[in-house]
């Protein structure tokens, strides 16, 4: 939650955008933060917005699910 406030405290729902999660997911993907991570953080975000706002037009898009392949 640390790292979502910069970011996204500042903002209305209805100003979070696809565009501002991608740049997000994209600045954590470099600082070596895990998709998981990622994922967890921007549900967290997409809950708060619910609750406070069940009408939003709030956009958030979330990082791809990887599979792995398991070696046996």
């Amino acid at each position: 939650m640390k790292l979502l406030g910069p970011v996204f405290g500042h903002l209305r729902p209805d100003q979070v955008t696809r565009a501002l999660t991608r740049a997000y997911a994209a600045k954590e993907r470099r600082r070596g933060i895990s998709d998981g991570k990622i994922r967890r953080d921007l549900s967290v975000l997409s809950a708060i917005i619910r609750y406070s706002d069940k009408q939003s037009a709030a956009v958030i898009e979330m990082p791809r699910h990887r599979l792995r392949s398991l070696v046996i």
